[in-house]
């Protein structure tokens, strides 16, 4: 009978040890963890809401969830550890690519959009910025006014979409009033527009 206990608990840890091996989450989700902590993520093909609950973990944000997201499966996995503001960056870059944005709702919240499936963040009232030194350094999703002074509104919009397709989640808008360009997408593609921007809105030459 005792023989059969114990190998009754050794078949448990052994059951338990493929669970958690499936999701594997090789992480340190507290909310006491450092700057210097160093970090893996290994998260193939989990549940999407095991993944923002790390995420939740690791940045102290409450996570607003876009309903259709909650059957959804990702894969995030890292070849090495890094820094706690390295994972979470890496975190929120393999959710857009994936089709999930993280978007910034008010000073300790976030909302996470399923952009594919129709939840623009343009609709959700994402940060606005109207100097390029201040975007973020990460590929946040954004507003940005971008100012023109020669090419028209709706010209530098059909220009832009040639030169630099914006992804799903985005969206370039005219605003002819003010002679200017309301696009939303990541950060670093508005920077490459910006850039862009200097080299055709030009006066004409003579």
């Amino acid at each position: 009978m005792k023989r059969f206990s114990y190998l009754l608990n050794r078949l448990a840890v052994l059951v338990w040890f493929c669970q958690a091996m499936t999701h594997a989450q090789v992480v340190a989700p507290t909310k006491a963890a450092s700057a210097n902590d160093r970090i893996s993520l290994q998260f193939p093909n989990t549940p999407i809401r095991e993944i923002l609950e790390v995420y939740q973990q690791l940045t102290g944000k409450r996570i607003i969830r876009d309903p259709k997201i909650e059957q959804a499966t990702v894969s995030i996995e890292t070849s090495g550890e890094m820094s706690k503001a390295d994972a979470i960056i890496f975190m929120e870059k393999s959710l857009l690519l994936a089709g999930y944005a993280v978007v910034p709702s008010g000073e300790n919240m976030v909302k996470v959009l399923a952009y594919e499936a129709g939840r623009k963040p343009s609709s959700e009232g994402v940060p606005l910025f109207l100097r390029a030194e201040d975007l973020p350094l990460t590929d946040q999703v954004v507003s940005f006014i971008l100012p023109l002074n020669h090419l028209k509104s709706e010209e530098a919009a059909q220009a832009f979409l040639k030169i630099v397709p914006i992804h799903a989640y985005g969206d370039i808008t005219p605003v002819p009033n003010a002679r200017a360009l309301a696009i939303t997408e990541n950060s670093n593609t508005i920077r490459a527009m910006i850039e862009m921007a200097k080299r055709l809105d030009v006066a004409p030459s003579e």
